[in-house]
């Protein structure tokens, strides 16, 4: 499921609210992430 809503929010230009970022930021380098 991860890289089916990185994919989803890179294609689109989206920001990604995640809790685990190190999936998102090894994968998906263009995707901003909103952390807590």
């Amino acid at each position: 499921a991860d890289f089916l809503i990185g994919a989803h929010a890179e294609h689109h230009g989206l920001r990604l609210a995640t809790l685990d970022p190190v999936i998102y930021r090894t994968v998906f380098e263009g995707v901003p992430l909103l952390l807590p």
